[in-house]
């Protein structure tokens, strides 16, 4: 039987307005799709390749996106529960103001994305970097990290209390004059002597 490609399932569920459902999308390329409130209930996504396109409110549920490249993509406001993002490139993509639930980045490249304003409630983000990236004013419910990399990356107004970076890669981050994010969060040695000189503490060997 013949299936719609994933640009014309988009097209169909923006004119039906009915979810994308039960499908597997392979090896798909979609340049400045506008995919604004689409959503993806149980949907694989492997190897496919999105090139400036707009999913502002889009949902994504039960699905998994693999080996998949969204890459300065606008995603705000969009809604992500029980998700996997695996082996995935989003350089520079647009999540301001997203919702995420029980979410898993594990060994993606998040490098310069736009995480600011968003919900972190049951997220892993696992062998991922953020570099550059923009994790300010973000509310976190329950966040695990291991061995990610966190390099010049803005935590402004965004409390890290409970959060457990000893794993991690943490230096030169943004944040308040004050640093009052750091407050409750946990880091190894090594990472604490880079933070006390950060806080103009004089370490003596």
């Amino acid at each position: 039987m013949f299936e719609l490609s994933l640009i014309d399932c988009i097209l169909t569920a923006m004119d039906d307005e009915f979810p994308i459902g039960n499908r597997v999308f392979q090896n798909e390329v979609l340049e400045g799709v506008f995919g604004e409130r689409v959503e993806f209930h149980k949907v694989r996504f492997e190897r496919c390749r999105f090139v400036e396109c707009d999913f502002s409110k889009a949902a994504f549920v039960e699905s998994e996106l693999l080996n998949c490249d969204f890459s300065n993509c606008i995603l705000r406001e969009s809604y992500w529960k029980q998700v996997n993002v695996v082996n995935c490139k989003g350089h520079g993509a647009d999540f301001t103001d997203g919702i995420f639930h029980q979410v898993k980045f594990l060994n993606s490249k998040l490098d310069y994305g736009n995480f600011n304003k968003t919900l972190l409630d049951d997220v892993l983000m696992e062998d991922c970097t953020f570099i550059s990236a923009s994790i300010a004013e973000t509310k976190i419910k329950k966040l695990s990290l291991k061995n990610d990399v966190f390099d010049h990356t803005d935590f402004f107004k965004t409390s890290l209390n409970g959060l457990d970076f000893t794993e991690c890669e943490f230096r030169q981050v943004i944040m308040s004059d004050d640093y009052r994010e750091l407050k409750g969060a946990k880091f190894n040695v090594f990472q604490a002597v880079d933070l006390a000189r950060l806080l103009g503490i004089v370490v003596q060997d």
